[in-house]
């Protein structure tokens, strides 16, 4: 996967011999040199232990724990406020600028505490167990109050490929079965009585009718659609080169200006085929990966990573940029087998 990582990026390069904006396309492999970074510093370092990996856990969890009492004691006390900015498209306040990419984050927490868990329960580690068990059920339920919703779909995902994962490893169908049931019970509950679910689908509703009338300007989900529209449209008029990475902005001037939320036509639409192809690649790899070492962590991510790169420009920010790579590059470094 790091290898795949690197050779994204080494074709990102390559599109700037073409690109009509010099400057936009330096600008753009400066922030994502990070492709070629962070590969390159696991593969030069030794996979981590299990303890290692424990410690980050529990340091990241910690740090999500403080983040979440932050975000939880604001909305208590703002409440009213923030509920009704929700129903006109603002998200909850939270420690990041940008909600989505917190969202993400906290689903990476989910599957790390969901790990700890089962590998309690594997260990007998009774106290561990039911420690780490809460700490999900709690990461799931707040991902569902933030009422972010790649984040709320990517939560679902991780709960059902590790349900998958057990069903396919231990035969377990029917507690399997169970544990759907109690899921889908648990989001039709959280649905109908969390108000700022019920709050973000309202306007979610509201926004796709104004999109149907064409008047999808400044209003969040009509603009998103849109601009993947404008981008795969971009694409096709630039099938096998691309405009050059970093130059797709200067193309988006009409309807919006916005970059097309979707990763896999921005990478397209910016450097061709052979672009999209080596993006491709990565998950791909990361998949069969994760199927031969039977990781199931791995196929978690990577499965969230081809969604939140679906509904999100991810590699267009720092951020997006370290929450795809350094996640995705950690799940891959581990040895569950040695885990004690």
């Amino acid at each position: 996967v790091a290898w795949a990582i690197g050779v994204f990026y080494f074709t990102l390069c390559i599109s700037g011999l073409w690109a009509g904006d010099k400057s936009l396309f330096l600008d753009s492999i400066r922030m994502k040199v990070i492709l070629l970074g962070m590969p390159f510093c696991f593969l030069v370092w030794n996979p981590w232990t299990a303890r290692q990996f424990k410690l980050f856990t529990q340091g990241l969890i910690f740090a999500i724990a403080v983040s979440a009492i932050y975000v939880i004691v604001n909305y208590c006390l703002h409440w009213s406020e923030i509920l009704d900015n929700i129903l006109r498209g603002q998200p909850i306040p939270v420690p990041f600028k940008d909600h989505i990419r917190y969202s993400i984050l906290l689903c990476f927490g989910l599957i790390l505490s969901i790990h700890r868990a089962d590998n309690s329960r594997k260990n007998f580690q009774t106290r561990g167990f039911y420690f780490w068990l809460l700490v999900s059920f709690g990461l799931f339920g707040f991902v569902q109050f933030l009422a972010v919703k790649t984040g709320m779909l990517i939560s679902l995902i991780i709960i059902l490929c590790f349900v998958a994962y057990k069903i396919w490893i231990k035969k377990l169908y029917l507690k399997g079965g169970l544990v759907l049931i109690f899921l889908l019970g648990t989001v039709y509950f959280m649905v109908e009585y969390i108000p700022t679910i019920k709050n973000k689908l309202s306007y979610f509703s509201w926004d796709l009718g104004k999109y149907k009338e064409k008047n999808y300007k400044t209003y969040s989900d009509g603009e998103r659609i849109v601009s993947i529209m404008k981008g795969y449209e971009i694409a096709r008029q630039n099938p096998a080169l691309g405009v050059g990475e970093g130059n797709l902005v200067l193309y988006m001037d009409s309807p919006i200006n916005k970059l097309p939320h979707n990763q896999f036509i921005v990478v397209w639409a910016q450097n061709g085929i052979i672009g999209l192809m080596s993006f491709i690649a990565i998950f791909v790899i990361s998949f069969w990966s994760a199927f031969k070492k039977q990781n199931w962590l791995a196929l978690a991510y990577t499965l969230a990573m081809v969604v939140a790169n679906m509904l999100e420009p991810m590699l267009e920010t720092q951020l997006g940029l370290t929450i795809f790579s350094l996640p995705l590059l950690i799940v891959h470094s581990i040895k569950l087998y040695k885990e004690n």
